[in-house]
């Protein structure tokens, strides 16, 4: 008769420190997902507003040269 004996310790990290370290891993590629999204969309943002200014500029001084 085999008997197939488990360790304590082995139980603990097949039933607590495996699953948390996977769940871990996941929140940290959503995380990774979340922040990438957050910074293209803040750099497209960003160069919306910059060319809007520079249009802005350049109709202004469009206004001033006919003027003069």
């Amino acid at each position: 008769m085999s008997t197939n004996t488990t360790t304590i310790f082995r139980q603990l990290i097949l039933n607590i420190i495996v699953p948390v370290v996977i769940a871990l891993m996941m929140l940290a590629v959503l995380n990774y997902q979340n922040t990438k999204k957050i910074l293209l969309e803040g750099g497209q943002t960003r160069s919306y507003i910059i060319s809007d200014q520079i249009k802005g500029i350049l109709e202004f001084q469009d206004v001033a040269l006919a003027i003069i």
